[in-house]
């Protein structure tokens, strides 16, 4: 297309933004396109949505949006856009957001190879370096604002998040303190495909400022996502009595824990704590003071993340993970020591590979072997496999984790919940006790 071809990327941290114009509300969306440069700092505000449908089968407004495309200008040439993001267009022009855009659809060359591989290692810095991230749930509906103004009257995130360590009839006694009516709006703004989706998660954990927008209406999508992680204690405690419960056995779990892992792992990421700090949960019974590498607490929060990548959708296997790795070699989280520089090494390696799913899956397996020096990653990705249709499945060695395939238990659990024990799923770790080891006996039993 000659607009890629007019406006080339010609350094590795160039990226083109596009300029919505003015226009009127029945106008055609008219934008421009121009090229920048993350080294130059330059003044941009990047889209996170999903690529189809914004609504899952269940929810009331839901339509066949894959199948509907619109078109849009760019100076003399005409580009097609998905229904979704020619929706989140027309609400950025209504609401006069004319700071230039990043929108991966737009701005990358989808029909480049090499061009969507190198923007792929750029995306977490887009996200980082952005003046502002718009999460775009999609198009409102009837309920919306009803969900919107209950978010707004909730309290404070913080006490959401002591609610959620409480015992399970509180947190029950808070839900059904809430009118069924905003509930149920708020199980359906729950409904949003955007807070299940694998890249989505670290667009809301890398950016300094967010703004999150569902049709005209904008919440506070921290207070919605502890909702979530509230309400999945409560529907993973198999308890019945409370009127709340009823509500939620509509949503399935693993849409809540989609939307709870935003919270989860914004505690994981704390700035206060690093990228991994509290990945020492698998192992309770350790004393967490211990100062372990932080190339190991790394690879730990890599291979949460890995496995959580399984409970989340996404159009592109491999996906489940090259998201988590571009999401972790940010700089932000990897530790700058001389004993991580090979491991990181190796990681860019298997982004910047482009391999076919099996050998993929295949080199991350090794690579996280490799690094850790045991196998945690192969009993913890095989748990509780939901299969699928097996003639659509990658070719893998049997002893490849299946990262493409759903499982029924979610890591989730060991960040949100202390009453959850990690360690039943260790075997031998469970009996370790801090008091009697020293890390260099730790490091020792680790690394076997």
């Amino acid at each position: 297309m000659a607009l890629y071809k007019d406006h080339p990327l010609q350094n590795l941290d160039s990226i083109r933004v596009l300029t919505l114009r003015p226009g009127e509300t029945d106008a055609t969306i008219e934008i421009s396109i121009s090229t920048v440069r993350l080294s130059t700092k330059p003044n941009f505000i990047a889209l996170s949505y999903t690529w189809g449908n914004p609504t899952d089968e269940r929810h009331p407004s839901y339509r066949e949006y894959d199948l509907v495309s619109y078109q849009i200008s760019c100076g003399k040439e005409v580009l097609a856009v998905r229904q979704n993001l020619h929706e989140a267009l027309w609400q950025l022009r209504d609401k006069q957001e004319y700071t230039p855009l990043w929108i991966d659809a737009i701005c990358i060359d989808q029909k480049n190879e090499k061009e969507l591989n190198r923007q792929l290692s750029l995306m977490p810095y887009i996200y980082c370096d952005a003046a502002w991230v718009i999460i775009w749930l999609g198009k409102g509906d009837a309920t919306t604002l009803e969900a919107v103004q209950c978010l707004d009257g909730l309290q404070r995130e913080e006490d959401l998040v002591i609610l959620s360590m409480m015992r399970c009839e509180a947190a029950m006694e808070f839900l059904d303190s809430i009118p069924r009516r905003s509930r149920h709006a708020l199980v359906l703004l729950l409904r949003r495909t955007w807070f299940n989706r694998v890249w989505t998660l670290q667009e809301v954990l890398l950016p300094k400022r967010i703004r999150c927008l569902c049709g005209s209406h904008e919440l506070d999508i921290g207070a919605a996502s502890m909702f979530a992680a509230l309400s999945l204690g409560i529907a993973s405690s198999g308890q019945e009595t409370f009127e709340a419960s009823k509500d939620l056995d509509k949503l399935p779990l693993c849409q809540l824990g989609g939307a709870a892992c935003v919270s989860a792992w914004l505690g994981l990421t704390w700035p206060g704590g690093g990228f991994g700090s509290r990945a020492l949960l698998r192992y309770p019974k350790i004393d967490h003071n211990m100062e372990l590498p932080r190339t190991f607490k790394w690879l730990v929060a890599l291979e949460m993340f890995a496995h959580e990548a399984r409970q989340r959708n996404c159009s592109k296997l491999e996906d489940k993970i090259l998201a988590p790795l571009a999401f972790a070699l940010h700089e932000k989280f990897a530790p700058e020591t001389p004993d991580f520089f090979p491991v990181k090494r190796e990681a860019h390696s298997i982004i910047d590979c482009r391999l076919p799913v099996p050998e993929l899956y295949l080199k991350f397996t090794r690579f996280m072997i490799d690094s850790m020096a045991n196998l945690d990653v192969l009993s913890r990705a095989h748990r509780d496999v939901l299969r699928k249709n097996a003639a659509k499945e990658p070719n893998l060695p049997s002893w490849v984790p299946p990262f493409h395939e759903v499982g029924t238990t979610s890591l989730i659990d060991d960040l949100l919940f202390t009453k959850y024990n990690a360690a039943i799923h260790l075997g031998p770790y469970r009996q370790i006790e801090s008091k009697y080891m020293v890390p260099g006996q730790l490091l020792a039993f680790i690394n076997g």
